[in-house]
């Protein structure tokens, strides 16, 4: 995800520094992924609550986390919650790690 910083933790689950907007607030977060067998795992802890996500690849586990975050007025900084950001079939089945951002012309 560009923009976002990469690490992993002792338990092999990813954590991305990622920017969001909380109530119109720019803040640092932190976002958790985990890969469990073919599903993806999303979580992010804004203000003591703790959001999931999960999907069969990145991008839609990203989008179902965005929709909620959403309905809080919180937004995730990055290109994937974006919405002319979408990837291609082959690129949804190869995991989702990669999108085309879309523009009219």
């Amino acid at each position: 995800m560009k923009g976002i910083v990469n690490m992993k933790d002792e338990n092999n689950m990813e954590i991305f520094e990622i920017n969001i907007i909380n109530n119109g607030k720019i803040e640092k977060n932190k976002l958790f992924l985990s890969e469990i067998e073919d599903e993806i795992n999303l979580k992010i802890e804004i203000e003591r609550t703790i959001y999931f996500s999960k999907s069969d690849n990145i991008f839609d586990s990203v989008v179902e986390l965005r929709k909620k975050l959403e309905l809080k007025n919180i937004y995730l900084l990055c290109n994937a919650s974006v919405i002319n950001v979408y990837p291609s079939g082959m690129q949804k089945e190869f995991g989702g790690t990669k999108a085309y951002k879309l523009q009219m012309g």
